[in-house]
């Protein structure tokens, strides 16, 4: 409205332009963060009083009155200071400090699920209750948060596909040793969320990101200083617990106090009073005794751990309570951190020492460290420094930190390390600490070492874990490996932990970790299973009826079923109505396709009751999925339906089949595309045909840019299945794609199966696919070590075009018998041998010829006798006298074998 105006007049005029004739009408100027500028803040204030008398113009200040009052005492003597205000400012309105309430509210809406929302007071006693500083830390903590998520999926997953390397130093050249291959990744064990989540606390994170927006200066000294780092640590500890709250919500302050600073194990179980007036505490368990006395002054306290020994301790009178403090003084140093802009904070060691005392806390000086490396890394490529002088006797909890950073850092951690870990484990972190760090040894490529976690004078830790721990699901695992190793043992655990097994199972509200454990117990013992089940399944319609999510439903309903059927179909029944209406609230095809397929292997009246109610809810949530991978549980949700009314199930196809081509269009899951295509198909096969017609020209395009040899296979097999010619125009048009792909491919069992699948459809094609790639052909059979994929790929060459099997043969028969020595699976072995045999008698017999002496080592060498029948029986197709030596020769072992 106002435009920019270069005349103090002219500005003048426009603001009486726009108000004249009218009382109501003003124009509000807002002048926000004047004591941004406390060097300037005068002379703007004079530059304004030039405005004030303009008719109709408000002019709204706001800034800290503080900073503009200091600016006006340095200006101005006392008499014009004190007077300054009066013929300036006609009103003023001080803006309240914002509530604890407002702060929490904020953080929730800030937040979120991200759990944020309970550090309150870590807020008040730092940034306090600017909502822009409150914003930045929470979004600060986020970043960090998802950037480590990034770099665990991302850098992890790099690690799968170590490539060779070399380096030239001085002259001559030196060997690069790349990472080893992940066994499994670690993103596909846990999803980096839930790797952040048991590595680390949001809340934690949160309280040193308000560090370093609170005292920056102090941060910048502790990412370095080893010695500011102890001493913040020391300050946080230096506080025991409230006299007021012993016996209390303090209590295990207390008794953490006194294990820390006496080496008292004992005060986990002793019994907590007061005595003496209240002026003393008794710790006590049956002889054992330690006396805590409060002086008269109350600024004192005097421990008596035993009759040789007291120790005092500081006492103040803080928010109407008696605090505790050990004897700590802070640092100089840590005091001079705490400085700011040349002027230091009013009680700048109380106000740290109360943030630091605020939940949660760092736990110890290793902890601190890895949540200051944590803050470090920048972007997803950073690189994250962390080095420890002995890792192997870190807390458990930090050593899974440390595995995973030395995964990052350098690719490998020392095998050394890790055995001294286990050997060491401190058995006092929670059970996901040890889920999460078995499975990333495990992946690592370490089984070898972690069977001495399971080891039977660790039973009983593992017993208290159990009972101390709230998550079925982890629980389930812990039974699982146990029985891996030690089934026995695992039978006794159960036994001893039964009943704690069914607390955890009433209290959980997951059904999906609840079948977990059942199953994992069945595994074990299938009576203690059921015994479990027996006392806790008048919990379970609760569970369902609490969850939202069909797909943990049918999970547990599932579990259920292995092991008590009639307990399955008993709950079932109990809540077929909650059932009915978890499927009308889905909107996702995938979950409710999920849970009526495990409740017709239930029961199929049931189910056939239940999609009787629910299926006029299916046409929405077809149209509405979006999912691409969710398109073939369309299909398998279509052909439940189909089972019991053909006509309703072609009636719901074609009220949704409009939406089928836009979502086949949207997908790059050939599975989930042929299940749609082959669903509709057994259902109507007109309308299939129709959809493969409308989608035709998009398959090729998703087949090309797969180097997999199997890319398209499922698809193929459908669309031959619903209309052949098109199946033969669709190989036509890909077939140069398939030759790039075998070409690529180092898997020959992949590679025969991609030839038969386009055999199947067009011979002419798959024989002009094998006379283009027969070079390649010669080369995977010549780089492979498995057997039993070169017999795979010899079959369907075979089957196709028997000349160019003969001459695949000629031309890699010299590599057989090396690969035949190399290799102790005696069913890759039989299955090259009748491979072989079936292209050429004559080429079999001299093969078998020229590897019975290692057949002989081989058999010696296996533990599996029925392995061993059959490679005799298929030797003895081609070669029986040769069968018969080799029986002789190894008649002694497999007799003991079999006996076994």
């Amino acid at each position: 409205m106002i435009e920019r105006v270069t005349k103090i007049e002219e500005f003048k005029k426009k603001i009486r332009e726009e108000t004249e004739g009218t009382q109501k009408k003003k124009i509000v100027i807002f002048i926000d963060d004047l004591d941004r500028i406390p060097e300037k803040l005068i002379d703007f204030l004079n530059s304004l009083k030039i405005f004030l008398d303009i008719k109709g113009c408000v002019f709204i200040l706001g800034c800290d009155y503080k900073i503009l009052d200091s600016a006006l005492k340095k200006r101005y003597e006392e008499e014009i200071y004190e007077n300054y205000f009066d013929k300036i400012v006609q009103a003023e309105f001080y803006i309240p400090r914002i509530s604890e309430k407002a702060i929490e509210g904020y953080l929730k809406s800030l937040t979120g699920s991200e759990g944020i929302e309970e550090c309150t007071k870590l807020v008040l006693h730092s940034i306090g209750g600017n909502p822009r500083k409150i914003k930045r830390a929470v979004n600060a903590t986020k970043l960090i948060k998802s950037i480590f998520e990034m770099k665990v999926e991302s850098i992890l997953k790099e690690f799968e596909r170590p490539k060779p390397g070399k380096r030239i130093e001085g002259r001559g050249r030196e060997e690069i040793e790349e990472p080893a291959a992940l066994k499994k990744e670690i993103t596909r064990i846990f999803t980096p969320e839930k790797v952040f989540d048991i590595l680390f606390d949001k809340k934690v994170l949160f309280k040193l990101v308000c560090i370093r927006e609170r005292w920056p200066r102090l941060y910048e000294r502790i990412l370095s200083e080893g010695k500011l780092q102890r001493a913040l640590i020391a300050l946080q500890d230096a506080y025991a617990f409230s006299w007021d709250d012993v016996p209390g919500k303090d209590q295990s302050r207390l008794i953490k106090f006194v294990k820390q600073n006496f080496n008292i194990d004992w005060a986990e179980t002793a019994e907590i009073d007061k005595i003496n007036n209240g002026k003393t505490i008794n710790v006590s368990s049956g002889k054992s005794h330690l006396s805590i006395a409060l002086n008269n002054e109350k600024t004192k306290v005097n421990i008596e751990p035993d009759k040789n020994r007291t120790e005092e301790f500081k006492v103040r009178a803080e928010g109407g309570k008696l605090k505790i403090y050990a004897n700590y003084e802070p640092d100089s140093e840590l005091l001079d951190a705490i400085e700011e802009k040349g002027r230091k904070l009013e009680e700048p060691e109380k106000n740290l020492r109360i943030f630091l005392e605020d939940p949660p806390v760092f736990f110890g000086e290793e902890d601190l460290i890895t949540y200051l490396t944590l803050l470090e890394i920048s972007s997803p490529e950073a690189g994250i420094s962390l080095e420890y002088a002995e890792p192997e006797k870190l807390p458990d909890n930090i050593f899974n930190r440390y595995l995973v950073f030395e995964r990052i850092n350098k690719g490998k951690v020392n095998e050394k390390i890790i055995e001294e870990k286990i050997k060491h484990m401190d058995w006092e972190s929670d059970l996901n600490s040890y889920y999460f760090f078995v499975e990333v040894i495990s992946a690592l490529g370490y089984d070898n070492l972690i069977e001495y976690l399971y080891d039977r004078k660790y039973l009983k830790n593992i017993e208290d874990k159990i009972k101390a721990s709230s998550d079925p699901g982890v629980i389930g695992w812990w039974l699982y490996f146990v029985n891996v190793i030690y089934s026995d043992a695992a039978k006794a655990l159960i036994n001893e932990t039964k009943k704690a097994l069914a607390d955890k199972i009433k209290a959980s509200s997951d059904p999906l970790a609840v079948g977990w454990l059942l199953d994992d117990v069945s595994g074990i013992d299938k009576d203690a299973a059921k015994a479990l089940i027996n006392e806790t399944k008048n919990t379970y319609a609760d569970k369902i009826k609490t969850s939202s999510d069909p797909w943990t439903i049918g999970s547990l309903l599932d579990y259920v079923n292995r092991i008590d059927k009639d307990a399955a179909k008993a709950l079932i029944n109990e809540t077929k109505k909650d059932l009915a209406d978890k499927i009308k609230a889905s909107s996702d095809p995938r979950t409710v396709g999920w849970l009526l397929e495990r409740v017709e292997g239930i029961d199929k009246d049931a189910m056939k009751a239940l999609i009787n109610e629910t299926v006029n809810t299916y046409a929405d949530k077809i149209k509405a999925s979006s999912d691409p991978g969710a398109i073939g549980w369309i299909g398998w949700l279509l052909e439940r339906v189909g089972r019991i009314d053909k006509d309703a199930a072609k009636v719901l196809i074609n009220e949704t089949k409009n939406t089928y081509a836009d979502k086949i269009k949207a997908s790059s899951d050939f599975l989930a595309i042929r299940s749609l295509l082959g669903s509709v198909g057994r259902i109507d096969k007109d309308a299939a045909k129709a959809l493969i017609n409308e989608t035709m020209n998009t398959y090729a395009d998703k087949i090309k840019p797969s180097s997999y040899p199997y890319a398209g296979k499922w698809l193929l097999d459908e669309v031959k299945g619903i209309d052949s010619d098109t199946a033969k125009a669709l190989i036509n048009e890909i077939k140069n794609t398939y030759a790039d792909n075998i070409k690529a491919s180092s898997d020959p069992g992949a590679i025969g199966s991609l030839l038969d699948d386009v055999g199947r459809i067009d011979n002419d094609a798959a024989k002009a696919l094998i006379n283009e790639t027969k070079k390649d052909l010669v080369e995977k059979i010549k780089a492979s070590s498995d057997p039993g994929a070169i017999g795979s790929l010899l079959d369907y060459v075979r089957v196709i075009d028997k000349d160019a099997a003969k001459a695949l043969i000629y031309e890699t028969m010299n590599t057989y018998t090396d690969k035949i020595k190399a290799s102790l699976d005696l069913g890759a072995i039989r299955w090259l041998l009748g491979s072989v045999g079936r292209i050429d008698k004559d080429a079999a017999k001299a093969l078998i010829n020229e590897t019975k002496k290692d057949l002989v080592k081989n058999i010696k060498a296996s533990s599996d006798p029925e392995a061993i029948r059959r490679l005799l029986e298929k030797v003895g197709e081609m070669d029986p006298d040769t069968a018969k030596q080799l029986e002789n020769e190894t008649k002694s072992i497999t007799s003991s074998k079999n006996q076994k």
